[in-house]
């Protein structure tokens, strides 16, 4: 199957929990990808980020799980921070431990 040129849209009131897995297309072959998402991307659907896979046979979509490198950032209270956070599954509370 071809999947070039075709788009993805999510819908539904199912709110996604950690290890559900929606296989979107099965088949013997599958060629190309969607149009817009790579294989990685997250897709947000009813809050919950799923990622998307791609198998020479499959297209699937799981919701995974948090991975942190790290349990605790030091910050410097002079000038400015920046942190990048990409989920990988349910949704980060971000906010002051203090």
């Amino acid at each position: 199957m071809d999947l070039a040129g075709v788009d993805v849209l999510l819908s539904g009131s199912y709110v996604p929990v950690v290890g559900d897995e929606f296989i979107v297309v099965s088949v013997g072959s599958v060629t190309n990808k969607l149009d817009g998402p790579d294989e990685g991307d997250v897709l947000p659907f009813n809050g919950v980020p799923i990622k998307i896979h791609y198998t020479s046979t499959a297209m699937f979509l799981k919701c995974g799980t948090l991975v942190v490198s790290s349990t605790s950032v030091r910050v410097n209270e002079r000038g400015t921070n920046t942190f990048t956070v990409k989920l990988a599954a349910q949704p980060l509370s971000v906010g002051d431990c203090n």
